[in-house]
């Protein structure tokens, strides 16, 4: 089987600035970069960052977009379901969101295939990173993980209450 081999992302010069960000406040701060809203705080501070209207417009609609991924609904056993799901039009490259009693099928498939690519994409950085992290800087045992979520979804399927006693006949 050929398996197209992914390449590097090459950086915007947008986030080679924001990442110099990091790597200038650790050189003046002596602290790691790890706090980001550090980071952020400092560089406002510094003046080398600044909002512009497109930036705070796009920033509100990240926000939206996180409020509506966290809007839940219960089913009929009071588990959660998503209520706002997205779908993007590639042609305009913008993305639509809607509510799950207003879904048609074809926007509620796209959804659906569109997060389970999203899935599919961690899993493969994933299986990557391990395979760095073992091939360069394990010194052990490489770490394996399955990928396959059959039984895990299975298992999530089964009840959680069982009555204290067994049924009758049993």
């Amino acid at each position: 089987m050929n398996v197209k081999r992914k390449k590097p992302r090459k950086l915007s010069s947008y986030n080679k600035q924001l990442l110099h960000f990091i790597e200038a406040y650790e050189a003046e701060t002596n602290e790691n970069g790890e706090d980001l809203r550090a980071v952020a705080f400092w560089a406002i501070q510094k003046g080398l960052w600044e909002p512009g209207i497109t930036d705070v417009t796009k920033r509100l609609a990240r926000e939206l977009a996180l409020a509506c991924r966290q809007d839940y609904i219960a089913d009929s056993n009071g588990e959660p379901v998503r209520r706002r799901h997205s779908y993007r039009d590639k042609d305009r490259q913008l993305t639509f969101w809607f509510k799950i009693e207003d879904a048609t099928p074809q926007k509620m498939r796209i959804s659906a295939q569109e997060r389970r690519n999203g899935a599919l994409m961690d899993i493969l950085q994933i299986d990557r990173d391990l395979n760095y992290y073992n091939e360069n800087h394990n010194p052990g045992d490489p770490i394996q993980m399955s990928f396959n979520f059959d039984p895990d979804v299975e298992e999530r399927h089964l009840p959680t209450d069982y009555p204290d006693a067994p049924p009758d006949g049993a």
